[in-house]
Parts: C-alpha cells; sequence; structure tokens
C-alpha cells in the first residue's frame, strides 16, 4: 500500500524520510505501536493532561533518554512506527517531531548479546545433519531447509513464493526486501550448477509444497524449522555461547562467495541486497567460507555506486 507525504512539504528533509511503501498489515502495525508507547510516554512525563503539540515537542527528548531500552533493531523498528503515525497527523507539530525522530541515531540503545554465529562450517553442518537429516517430521524438514538455505543464500521467507524449473535448474525467488529502493529488482534468478544443491532445493521445496497443502501456512512451517534448528544446536553444542541458527546458513552463504572473491555486485544480487556494501559489512566473514559457490546468477548486474548500506538493508 502506498500513502503520501502530502502534509510534508518538505519530503526529502532526510535520507530515511523518503516516501514508503508498506503493506497494509505492516502499516497496521506500525500504528499500533506507535500509539502503545506515545501512551507510556505520556504517562511516563506526566503529560496525559497536555495538547498534542506540547505532547510531541516533548516526544524526541523522551525517546533519545529512553533508547536503553531497546537494542538497535528495536529502536528503528520504534522509529519506523513513530514516522508512520506521525505522518497521519494534521498538528503542526508533527512535521518537526518526524523529522527529529527520524534523524534520531542509534548510539546509546541497549546492548544485546547476540547468541547465533555468522557461519555454518563444515564440522558444525555434519553434526546438525547427524542429528537431523534421518529423523522424521520436523527434524527431518529443519535439515532440508537448512541445507537448501546453505547453499543458495535464500532468506527463509523467501522460499514461501520460490519456484524451481528442475529441468533447466532454474530457481526464481521473489527478493523479500525490494521496497524502498533496498533489493534492486522484485525477483532474482538463479541457476543450481550442481546434483548435490538441484537435489537439496527440489528435497526442501517438494517436502514444504507437501506440508502446505494440508493445511500448514508458511510463516508457521519456517517458525517450526528455524525452533527445531535452534534447539538441536542447544542440544549438541551446549557449552557454547554462540550456535548456528537458520539464518546462519544465509551467512555461509556470502561467506562462501566471498571465499570465491566474487564481485560484490554479484554477491549483492544473488543475495538480494540493494547495497553492494551489505554482505561486505554485515554478513559471514571471507574467512569463513570453505566451499565452492554452487549457485550463478541468469543475468550478470550492471555496476552501481557502492554507499553505505541503510539500517533497513542489513538483513
Amino acid at each position: 500500500m502506498e500513502f503520501s507525504n502530502d502534509r510534508n512539504p518538505h519530503p526529502g528533509l532526510a535520507q530515511r524520510a523518503r516516501l514508503q511503501t508498506m503493506s497494509e498489515t505492516t502499516r497496521l502495525r506500525y500504528l499500533r505501536l506507535a500509539e502503545n508507547t506515545f501512551f507510556q510516554f505520556s504517562s511516563d512525563e506526566g503529560l496525559e493532561s497536555r495538547n498534542l503539540s506540547e505532547r510531541l515537542r516533548a516526544l524526541p527528548e523522551w525517546l533519545s533518554r529512553s533508547k536503553f531500552r531497546w537494542s538497535k533493531a528495536q529502536f528503528r523498528f520504534v522509529r519506523a512506527a513513530f514516522a508512520t503515525w506521525l505522518n497521519t497527523l494534521t498538528d503542526l507539530e508533527a512535521i518537526p517531531t518526524r523529522e527529529a525522530v527520524l534523524r534520531m541515531p542509534q548510539t546509546g540503545c541497549k546492548r544485546r548479546r547476540r547468541t547465533h554465529v555468522k557461519h555454518l562450517r563444515s564440522d558444525d553442518k555434519a553434526a546438525l545433519e547427524k542429528h537431523l537429516k534421518h529423523q522424521r517430521g520436523w527434524k527431518h524438514r529443519a535439515w532440508l531447509m537448512l541445507n537448501a538455505t546453505d547453499f543458495t543464500g535464500v532468506r527463509p521467507i523467501e522460499w514461501a513464493d520460490a519456484t524451481y524449473d528442475p529441468a533447466r535448474r532454474i530457481l526464481t525467488v521473489n527478493n523479500a526486501k525490494h521496497s524502498n529502493g533496498r533489493g534492486g529488482t522484485g525477483v532474482r534468478t538463479m541457476h543450481l550448477d550442481t546434483d548435490e544443491v538441484h537435489f537439496a532445493v527440489m528435497d526442501h521445496l517438494v517436502e514444504a509444497r507437501a506440508r502446505m497443502a494440508e493445511g500448514c501456512s508458511w510463516t508457521d512451517y519456517q517458525q517450526q524449522c528455524s525452533r527445531t534448528i535452534t534447539k538441536a544446536a542447544r542440544r549438541i553444542w551446549w557449552r557454547r555461547k554462540r550456535r548456528p541458527c537458520l539464518y546462519s546458513a544465509r551467512h555461509q552463504f556470502a561467506a562462501d562467495n566471498k571465499r570465491a572473491k566474487r564481485s560484490l555486485e554479484q554477491i549483492a544480487a544473488l543475495m538480494g541486497h540493494g547495497s553492494p556494501n551489505t554482505a561486505r559489512a554485515f554478513y559471514g566473514r571471507t574467512s569463513a567460507g570453505y566451499k565452492p559457490p554452487a549457485t550463478s546468477l541468469i543475468s550478470e548486474p550492471s555496476p552501481r555506486p557502492t554507499g553505505e548500506p541503510t539500517p533497513q538493508e542489513r538483513y
């Protein structure tokens, strides 16, 4: 759904204040979060009896003081929610308040201890395979999803609409984060170069589609697979502070492509990123790569400026 910023005479005040395109579900989530947080702010500051303009003027300062409550990811979500909510208000104070909120840095947020690793090394993958592959039910499904993601780098949510042509070995993926210029084009198309990858993707998609045909939603399927992998990793490496998870496979895909010396533009196109620097800055390190990539782009990406990735492009 598109909504405009007609009441704001300066729509380009900040790079992040660009016009947004989002689903109605996301918009409603933002509005609900912003309204609840604004009520909490009014209560904390004792401003319930003040008019809306006075409360809006005090909001940025309260947000700045309250950042310790949220991790960086949570604060980005709160900031986006307030930007969406303020865009719906007619009060004159909404415009400068929205500018101040959008320009607010993430410094000072709560540090969240990371419990997952940004790689899926061969010995770790072998241990998970031993624990999951030859089991029944969700353990087997979780292994199939992990294995396919390790070879292709597809986001877990993107498997829901992914299509595969086994005759030509072409995997077509709808980019999950292509709105607002984050993911380049809306679709990426990859060729699976080896039999191992071909059968990994086939087995995963056949099992997933069969389960969905029985009435299981993709959200439930993905979450159950993710929980199963996390539980297995906790059982295998119970002494470790950081363990592999489902998303570690996507990090490993980036690391393998870095080690193969593919260009940042190629890696961005394979992973559905809008900025070539996203994988360089936020994904698995080159030193973690250990296997040659087994996927290739159908059409090579054209070179583009390598600007810094925005917060929305980091995952």
